[in-house]
């Protein structure tokens, strides 16, 4: 069994543990040191994403500029904003005048958030919503009917980066509807995914689903969300159904196998309102 599986099978709450049990070393160390990033969360408390936590959201930030043409006074909403690895870097971007609002029903990334951000950047907000997902939170309401209970229309950058990835296709279509309904005339959505095209770029990665539903895949059976890869005409489908058009494409590297430091690792759509 694969590390990934193995990580997989523990309860969620055990998962949390485990990850500050093995960085524990490493964080000790910083905080010994005296050279710990205020605005970087200690590596045990990171639960989404591998990889250097500045590192990658500098990558965000300049997808942001250079994909969704986000302006430093521009209003954003982050959808599942984590334990704040796009937040941080665009605390260094938007203005004092834009409003930056992140949500997440993980509370410790909520908590952390809050302390190392909002205390020091009172445009940035942060609200803990307790919503079910097996990979990330145990206990709550369904995503799949989910309310946002944010400023319809006020929204001009909504983002979902690694959200609709742990997402099953009725959650996705309900959270597609409510970003729609956040955007302000000319608000853009980033989003990512895991775009199933036909059965190559499957054998070319090394992330597999091999669990196929209608219209989408699973990386893990027992974890629906893990992973999810979607196809790319039912999302299309879901795309049309909400009132979306896709403005921009962008494969990311574990689609097209080519790497690159500006690149992706999931594939990102940049979608607009069609308001004919």
């Amino acid at each position: 069994m694969s590390l990934r599986k193995t990580y997989y099978r523990l309860p969620i709450w055990l998962r949390y543990i485990a990850r500050r049990v093995v960085f524990f070393p490493l964080d000790l160390k910083d905080k010994l040191s005296g050279n710990r990033d205020e605005l970087a969360p200690p590596r045990g408390l990171i639960f989404t994403g591998p990889g250097d936590f500045r590192k990658e959201g500098k990558l965000l930030l300049d997808q942001f500029i250079a994909f969704a043409k986000l302006k430093p006074g521009e209003n954003v909403l982050d959808i599942g904003s984590g334990i704040g690895r796009a937040a941080v870097p665009l605390t260094g971007y938007l203005n004092s005048s834009a409003e930056y609002l992140g949500f997440d029903p993980v509370e410790k990334g909520i908590r952390w958030c809050r302390k190392a951000i909002h205390a020091r950047f009172p445009n940035f907000s942060f609200v803990h919503i307790p919503l079910q997902n097996d990979l990330y939170q145990a206990n709550g309401d369904a995503a799949s009917t989910f309310v946002f209970p944010f400023q319809e229309g006020h929204w001009d950058l909504v983002m979902a980066n690694s959200v609709f990835t742990h997402m099953v296709p009725e959650e996705i279509d309900q959270y597609l509807g409510e970003a729609c309904r956040m955007l302000s005339p000319g608000g853009r959505i980033f989003a990512s995914f895991f775009i199933l095209y036909d059965q190559r770029n499957i054998s070319n990665s090394s992330y597999q689903f091999p669990f196929h539903r209608e219209g989408y895949a699973l990386m893990d059976e027992k974890v629906e969300s893990a992973n999810v890869a979607i196809e790319e005409n039912f999302l299309v489908s879901l795309l049309e159904k909400n009132h979306l058009r896709i403005v921009r494409k962008e494969l990311g590297f574990w689609n097209t196998g080519i790497r690159g430091e500006k690149l992706n690792f999931q594939d990102v759509l940049i979608l607009e309102k069609d308001w004919s």
